[in-house]
């Protein structure tokens, strides 16, 4: 009878240690998190930040909505001190400025599966799929000197030219749908997690470029606005590009 009884005791207590961890405590769904990713889809020169907010279904099964984010402006410094050419005004020349406008954006989505548990430690592997585009506009202001006439016997002075306020624009875009399978590990406590994953994107890039080129005389008589598609940069392309990411999460 005894022996029954310790049988009885002994299946009770592994049917409590076999039952799911969601089962034992009461694991937080919810969760906000940041990351960083080592590359893009247009390589290791834009690595972007994620903002991302996560869902998990279970102890073993997550779900997380994401949103890549990279800004940056870059902005050309003159030199203070320069040479102005005799027949040019100075404040022509202060007016030259060269910026450099970058942005990706994106979102997606991903899903991973725990398969193995070691303490705090968990091992995970799964798949996202995303959009993302990317934007670089280079933006150049400047003020034009074109010569009307030669000149014999003297230098040339303003009156000899044909001055305008140029604005040329150049943009180039790449956007791109990808499939990423991923692996990691996650440490994990009551609120916070901090994971690291490879991750190997398979994306379908198209690539575009693009200019515009606006000038007014300094009289205002006449304007010119004139742009340019490049065809050739106009493309389609596949590639399978492998990165690293890092993400923090807190759950509430």
């Amino acid at each position: 009878m005894r022996l029954k009884r310790k049988i009885k005791l002994l299946i009770l207590l592994l049917c409590i240690l076999a039952m799911p961890a969601s089962a034992q405590e009461n694991i937080k769904k919810f969760g906000i998190g940041l990351g960083y990713h080592s590359a893009s889809i247009v390589g290791d020169s834009v690595r972007p930040f994620d903002i991302s907010f996560r869902y998990r279904i279970n102890e073993r099964h997550t779900l997380t909505l994401y949103a890549p984010l990279w800004v940056k402006n870059d902005k050309e410094v003159e030199p203070k001190d320069y040479e102005v050419p005799s027949y040019a005004r100075k404040e022509d020349m202060e007016k030259h400025k060269a910026t450099t406008k970058h942005f990706l954006w994106g979102i997606g989505i991903a899903y991973d599966y725990s398969f193995y548990q070691l303490s705090n430690f968990t091992f995970f592997a799964g798949a996202k799929i995303d959009y993302q585009e990317y934007k670089d506009r280079n933006d150049l202001q400047y003020v034009s000197y074109t010569p009307l006439h030669e000149v014999h016997g003297r230098d040339y002075e303003y009156g000899d030219f044909r001055v305008e306020d140029v604005m040329q624009y150049d943009w180039y875009r790449a956007r791109a749908l990808s499939l990423t399978p991923h692996a990691g590990i996650r440490f994990t406590t009551s609120r916070l997690s901090v994971e690291g994953a490879f991750n190997l994107g398979i994306s379908r890039l198209h690539r575009q470029a693009y200019s515009q080129t606006k000038s007014e005389e300094k009289n205002g008589s006449s304007n010119y606005i004139g742009e340019s598609f490049y065809p050739h940069k106009d493309r389609i392309e596949y590639f399978i590009r492998p990165e690293l990411s890092i993400n923090m999460y807190y759950y509430f």
